[in-house]
């Protein structure tokens, strides 16, 4: 919980280039992504293992993180906010980041996996044909980097 508090306390006036994950994003990220792997992982500041995850990739190469992308699955509007400024804070900014339309998180959770009950954090390794293999619990780095390699 400490690490938390502090990325908080400390994240209070920034904030990052994210964009509301709708209906048709997880379309076009494929299709933008095509003929390649990439990582989609799914997370909420209330998440401490979230957060730790989110430490690990703070610290990968840059070039890595251009096959990540970051989904906050809050969808409340102080929520969202609060989860921008954590992204800005351990500078992941500059990595393709989404938070939920604001009051769709539940329609757009079934929208992504009927099958997710919604436990994070949450990962999706997409491989170059848009295939979707999910994984609840946190990822290792060797298995992250071993993916996107």
């Amino acid at each position: 919980m400490n690490k938390f508090i502090a990325i908080l306390l400390f994240a209070f006036c920034t904030t990052s280039m994210a964009e509301v994950f709708d209906k048709n994003t997880l379309f076009e990220l494929k299709a933008s992504n095509k003929d390649k792997r990439w990582v989609l992982l799914l997370w909420s500041q209330d998440c401490e293992p979230c957060l730790d995850e989110l430490d690990m990739l703070s610290k990968l190469k840059s070039n890595m993180l251009g096959q990540v992308v970051l989904l906050n699955t809050n969808d409340a509007s102080v929520l969202i906010d609060e989860g921008k400024q954590i992204i800005e804070q351990l500078k992941l900014s500059s990595t393709t980041n989404f938070f939920f339309t604001p009051g769709k998180g539940k329609k757009l959770k079934y929208l992504l996996d009927p099958d997710w009950s919604g436990e994070l954090p949450r990962s999706y390794f997409v491989d170059e044909d848009g295939n979707m293999l999910a994984k609840s619990g946190m990822i290792k780095e060797k298995h992250l980097k071993a993916w996107i390699k």
